[in-house]
Protein backbone atom coordinates (compact mmCIF):
# COMPACT_ATOMS: atom_id res chain seq x y z
CA UNK A 1 0.00 0.00 0.00
CA UNK A 2 1.70 3.33 -0.65
CA UNK A 3 0.86 5.90 1.87
CA UNK A 4 1.47 9.95 1.01
CA UNK A 5 3.02 12.36 3.12
CA UNK A 6 3.17 16.07 2.34
CA UNK A 7 5.94 16.71 4.89
CA UNK A 8 9.06 15.63 2.10
CA UNK A 9 12.92 16.61 2.69
CA UNK A 10 13.76 19.35 1.00
CA UNK A 11 17.11 18.02 -0.28
CA UNK A 12 15.11 15.39 -2.31
CA UNK A 13 15.20 16.00 -6.13
CA UNK A 14 11.40 15.06 -5.74
CA UNK A 15 10.63 16.68 -3.34
CA UNK A 16 8.55 19.71 -5.18
CA UNK A 17 6.10 16.50 -6.10
CA UNK A 18 5.21 14.44 -2.97
CA UNK A 19 2.13 13.42 -4.61
CA UNK A 20 2.23 13.90 -8.37
CA UNK A 21 1.61 11.70 -11.06
CA UNK A 22 3.33 12.60 -14.72
CA UNK A 23 1.92 11.36 -17.48
CA UNK A 24 3.76 11.15 -20.92
CA UNK A 25 2.02 11.35 -24.60
CA UNK A 26 5.02 10.80 -27.05
CA UNK A 27 4.72 9.34 -30.55
CA UNK A 28 6.64 6.51 -28.93
CA UNK A 29 4.46 5.19 -26.45
CA UNK A 30 2.22 6.42 -23.49
CA UNK A 31 4.28 6.24 -19.86
CA UNK A 32 3.95 7.31 -16.46
CA UNK A 33 5.75 7.68 -13.46
CA UNK A 34 4.05 8.01 -9.95
CA UNK A 35 6.23 10.04 -7.30
CA UNK A 36 5.40 9.31 -3.93
CA UNK A 37 6.94 10.59 -0.65
CA UNK A 38 8.89 12.73 -2.98
CA UNK A 39 10.62 9.58 -4.30
CA UNK A 40 9.79 7.92 -7.81
CA UNK A 41 7.74 4.66 -7.15
CA UNK A 42 9.43 1.53 -9.23
CA UNK A 43 7.48 -1.19 -8.31
CA UNK A 44 8.55 -5.11 -7.97
CA UNK A 45 10.74 -5.20 -10.75
CA UNK A 46 10.97 -1.35 -12.36
CA UNK A 47 8.20 -1.46 -14.15
CA UNK A 48 5.40 0.73 -12.53
CA UNK A 49 3.37 3.38 -14.46
CA UNK A 50 3.53 1.28 -17.83
CA UNK A 51 -0.07 2.58 -18.24
CA UNK A 52 0.48 2.51 -21.93
CA UNK A 53 -0.56 -1.28 -22.03
CA UNK A 54 -3.88 -0.84 -20.13
CA UNK A 55 -6.56 -2.47 -21.80
CA UNK A 56 -9.58 -0.04 -23.03
CA UNK A 57 -13.32 -1.80 -22.99
CA UNK A 58 -14.26 -0.69 -26.06
CA UNK A 59 -16.10 -2.09 -29.16
CA UNK A 60 -13.18 -0.83 -31.85
CA UNK A 61 -9.62 -3.28 -29.82
CA UNK A 62 -6.82 -1.98 -32.45
CA UNK A 63 -3.19 -3.54 -32.52
CA UNK A 64 -0.88 -2.56 -30.32
CA UNK A 65 2.66 -2.67 -31.20
CA UNK A 66 3.10 -5.24 -28.25
CA UNK A 67 1.27 -7.46 -30.13
CA UNK A 68 -1.86 -7.54 -28.23
CA UNK A 69 -5.19 -5.76 -29.27
CA UNK A 70 -7.14 -2.85 -27.25
CA UNK A 71 -4.06 -0.99 -25.26
CA UNK A 72 -4.92 2.84 -24.07
CA UNK A 73 -1.42 3.31 -26.30
CA UNK A 74 -3.03 1.65 -29.95
CA UNK A 75 -5.86 4.39 -29.08
CA UNK A 76 -3.77 7.79 -27.78
CA UNK A 77 -0.24 7.27 -28.62
CA UNK A 78 0.80 9.83 -31.13
CA UNK A 79 1.90 6.80 -33.42
CA UNK A 80 -1.94 5.14 -32.98
CA UNK A 81 -3.00 8.71 -33.95
CA UNK A 82 -0.91 8.96 -37.12
CA UNK A 83 -1.83 5.52 -37.96
CA UNK A 84 -5.66 6.50 -38.12
CA UNK A 85 -4.84 9.65 -40.22
CA UNK A 86 -2.86 8.01 -42.99
CA UNK A 87 -6.00 5.30 -43.27
CA UNK A 88 -7.67 8.73 -44.05
CA UNK A 89 -5.92 9.92 -46.46
CA UNK A 90 -3.63 12.23 -44.40
CA UNK A 91 0.13 12.34 -44.59
CA UNK A 92 0.73 11.49 -41.10
CA UNK A 93 4.03 9.25 -39.84
CA UNK A 94 4.21 10.25 -36.10
CA UNK A 95 3.23 13.08 -32.79
CA UNK A 96 4.45 15.57 -34.48
CA UNK A 97 2.60 15.34 -38.14
CA UNK A 98 -0.44 14.87 -35.71
CA UNK A 99 0.75 18.81 -34.05
CA UNK A 100 1.23 19.91 -37.41
CA UNK A 101 -1.97 18.91 -38.99
CA UNK A 102 -3.94 20.06 -35.50
CA UNK A 103 -2.33 23.24 -35.92
CA UNK A 104 -3.42 23.33 -39.50
CA UNK A 105 -7.09 22.81 -38.06
CA UNK A 106 -7.67 19.47 -40.03
CA UNK A 107 -11.02 18.22 -37.91
CA UNK A 108 -10.62 14.95 -38.57
CA UNK A 109 -6.86 15.38 -36.14
CA UNK A 110 -8.65 17.37 -33.97
CA UNK A 111 -11.45 14.75 -33.41
CA UNK A 112 -8.96 11.81 -32.72
CA UNK A 113 -6.29 14.36 -30.59
CA UNK A 114 -9.66 14.42 -28.28
CA UNK A 115 -10.99 11.23 -28.53
CA UNK A 116 -7.28 9.96 -27.20
CA UNK A 117 -7.73 12.61 -24.18
CA UNK A 118 -11.22 10.63 -23.10
CA UNK A 119 -9.36 7.55 -23.50
CA UNK A 120 -6.54 8.44 -21.54
CA UNK A 121 -8.92 10.19 -18.74
CA UNK A 122 -10.30 7.11 -18.38
CA UNK A 123 -7.34 5.33 -17.20
CA UNK A 124 -6.12 8.10 -15.21
CA UNK A 125 -9.36 8.18 -13.40
CA UNK A 126 -9.39 4.57 -12.31
CA UNK A 127 -5.44 5.70 -11.00
CA UNK A 128 -6.72 8.81 -9.29
CA UNK A 129 -9.56 6.65 -7.65
CA UNK A 130 -6.68 4.26 -6.19
CA UNK A 131 -3.96 6.37 -5.47
CA UNK A 132 -5.67 9.76 -5.28
CA UNK A 133 -2.51 11.75 -6.38
CA UNK A 134 -2.32 15.62 -5.89
CA UNK A 135 -0.92 16.81 -9.17
CA UNK A 136 -1.50 14.79 -12.54
CA UNK A 137 1.04 16.32 -15.29
CA UNK A 138 0.92 15.56 -18.32
CA UNK A 139 4.03 16.09 -20.97
CA UNK A 140 5.48 14.81 -24.21
CA UNK A 141 4.61 15.96 -27.53
CA UNK A 142 1.02 15.90 -27.65
CA UNK A 143 0.35 17.19 -24.27
CA UNK A 144 1.35 20.91 -26.71
CA UNK A 145 -2.18 21.00 -27.41
CA UNK A 146 -3.63 21.73 -24.09
CA UNK A 147 -7.02 22.66 -25.55
CA UNK A 148 -8.19 19.48 -27.24
CA UNK A 149 -6.09 16.62 -24.68
CA UNK A 150 -5.61 17.97 -21.94
CA UNK A 151 -8.66 19.93 -21.18
CA UNK A 152 -10.51 16.59 -22.00
CA UNK A 153 -8.88 14.10 -20.23
CA UNK A 154 -9.23 16.93 -17.01
CA UNK A 155 -13.34 16.29 -18.39
CA UNK A 156 -12.97 12.86 -17.91
CA UNK A 157 -11.31 12.71 -14.43
CA UNK A 158 -13.78 14.61 -13.01
CA UNK A 159 -16.54 12.59 -14.33
CA UNK A 160 -15.38 9.13 -13.42
CA UNK A 161 -14.24 10.10 -9.58
CA UNK A 162 -15.55 11.15 -6.29
CA UNK A 163 -15.54 14.51 -5.68
CA UNK A 164 -13.29 13.48 -2.60
CA UNK A 165 -10.25 12.50 -4.88
CA UNK A 166 -10.97 15.66 -7.25
CA UNK A 167 -11.28 18.25 -4.81
CA UNK A 168 -8.19 19.97 -5.12
CA UNK A 169 -7.05 18.02 -7.76
CA UNK A 170 -4.40 20.17 -10.05
CA UNK A 171 -4.44 18.46 -14.10
CA UNK A 172 -1.95 20.42 -16.04
CA UNK A 173 0.42 20.43 -18.91
CA UNK A 174 3.97 20.66 -18.49
CA UNK A 175 6.81 21.23 -20.84
CA UNK A 176 9.99 19.59 -20.94
CA UNK A 177 13.29 19.65 -22.18
CA UNK A 178 14.87 17.78 -25.02
CA UNK A 179 17.53 16.81 -22.22
CA UNK A 180 14.56 16.16 -19.57
CA UNK A 181 15.17 12.44 -20.15
CA UNK A 182 18.53 12.18 -19.52
CA UNK A 183 18.04 14.91 -16.01
CA UNK A 184 15.60 12.08 -14.90
CA UNK A 185 18.10 8.88 -15.79
CA UNK A 186 20.65 11.46 -13.62
CA UNK A 187 18.94 11.73 -10.91
CA UNK A 188 18.00 7.84 -10.52
CA UNK A 189 21.73 7.03 -10.34
CA UNK A 190 22.53 9.58 -8.31
CA UNK A 191 19.65 8.28 -5.49
CA UNK A 192 20.75 4.39 -6.62
CA UNK A 193 24.45 4.50 -6.56
CA UNK A 194 25.61 7.36 -3.71
CA UNK A 195 24.03 5.22 -0.67
CA UNK A 196 26.18 2.84 1.43
CA UNK A 197 25.01 -0.21 -0.74
CA UNK A 198 25.26 1.33 -3.50
CA UNK A 199 28.80 2.35 -2.93
CA UNK A 200 30.04 -1.02 -1.97
CA UNK A 201 28.98 -2.58 -4.90
CA UNK A 202 30.20 0.29 -7.28
CA UNK A 203 33.62 0.14 -5.37
CA UNK A 204 33.32 -3.80 -5.85
CA UNK A 205 32.82 -3.80 -9.54
CA UNK A 206 35.55 -1.52 -9.87
CA UNK A 207 38.04 -3.48 -8.05
CA UNK A 208 37.13 -6.16 -10.15
CA UNK A 209 37.43 -4.54 -13.31
CA UNK A 210 40.96 -3.36 -12.01
CA UNK A 211 41.86 -7.04 -11.39
CA UNK A 212 40.34 -8.24 -14.72
CA UNK A 213 42.83 -5.63 -15.98
CA UNK A 214 45.46 -6.38 -14.40
CA UNK A 215 45.31 -10.55 -15.28
CA UNK A 216 45.18 -8.91 -18.96
CA UNK A 217 48.29 -7.47 -18.88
Amino acid sequence: MLRFKSNVARSDPFSSYSQCLYGRTRGTGIGSGLIADGHLYHGAKGASGDIGHIQLNREKVPLCRCGKVGCLEAHAAGWAIARELRANGFEAEDAHDVVRLIDQHVPEAIGLLREAGRAIGEVVAGVVCILSPRTIRVGGTLAAEQEYLVAVLRERVYQRCLPLATNNLIIEATSTSEIGCLTGAAILLKQKMFTRDGSVLLLKRYQEWRLEDFDKK
